[in-house]
């Protein structure tokens, strides 16, 4: 698929698809084999990993915190993260931690590809905000437990600038268009992206942050559900989204509200980015 057709099915659907190259296909499938292995430790363990500005460990039990609406753990990892100098890392932690170095390493190419596709669709120079400077990269592995919820991740647009998906264990996946809910698949042979509210932003509004959600399979009900993805900050940028105004996006809109939303109302949801990247 050439740049004009994934330009169109860009605009058409609202993602497009990308080859995923062997080896990145390595890479993804070593970060999940590791990111398993880390999920497998101790809660005690894992909590020692405090959540700081790039990166750590992440519970969202709604057992323990009621606001939740959905139940994960997750871990965010930047480019220049390692873990708290106090904390003493098992293996587990240290393969972990290595798989999801190499991983950013194989995404890059990848990653300008979609910069440069992003750039043609717009006018606007995504190269030069998503992919110059690799410090608004941040890779998210999840996990969700077997669970009875029907939503396991409340609908959304991503606050980045786009989401790179990369990997998804078992179905559920769910893209609001044209006026309904879709399923999503993910074959292993290609990697999926799509915008999020700052993409809309630098764009103009000619692209949309796609809004999307996921929903319980019986295969999540029974084996939980891991799922990996880049979240593609603009480094580069001046602006970001807005959270301590507006809040989580989960609450900002309705479904697919921002789609027909004109620039000049859909910019104040924005503020100028502090000197501390928040890729969150």
């Amino acid at each position: 698929m050439n740049k004009n057709e994934l330009s169109e099915m860009l605009l058409r659907d609202g993602f497009a698809k990308v080859q995923y190259p062997a080896s990145l296909r390595l890479a993804v499938s070593n970060f999940v084999k590791a990111w398993k292995g880390f999920v497998g430790q101790s809660l005690e363990h894992k909590m020692q990993i405090s959540f700081l500005g790039n990166g750590g460990y992440e519970n969202k039990d709604p057992k323990i915190d009621s606001k939740l609406v959905d139940f994960k753990e997750d871990f965010h990892i930047n480019r220049s993260y390692d873990f708290p100098t106090d904390f003493k890392q098992t293996a587990e932690d240290a393969t972990f931690l290595a798989a999801g170095h190499t991983l950013f390493n194989e995404i890059r190419p990848v990653s300008h590809l979609i910069a440069e596709m992003l750039s043609e669709v717009t006018g606007v120079d995504f190269v030069k905000l998503a992919v110059e400077k690799e410090d608004g990269w941040v890779i998210r592995a999840l996990w969700y437990p077997p669970q009875e919820n029907n939503i396991l991740a409340a609908y959304h647009p991503d606050k980045s600038g786009h989401t790179v998906h990369l990997f998804d264990s078992v179905p559920g996946f769910e893209r609001f268009w044209e006026g309904e809910w879709k399923s999503m698949s993910f074959p292993e042979t290609e990697a999926v992206f799509f915008p999020g509210m700052l993409g809309q932003y630098y764009s103009e509004c000619k692209v949309k942050a796609l809004a999307h959600r996921v929903v319980s399979s019986p295969e999540s009900r029974s084996k939980g559900r891991v799922s990996i993805v880049l979240f593609t900050d603009y480094a580069n940028g001046l602006m970001k989204y807005d959270k301590d105004k507006w809040g989580p996006t989960q609450q900002l809109l309705a479904p697919g509200q921002n789609y027909t939303m004109p620039f000049e109302e859909f910019n104040k949801y924005f503020t100028e980015r502090p000197s501390v990247i928040d890729s969150r």
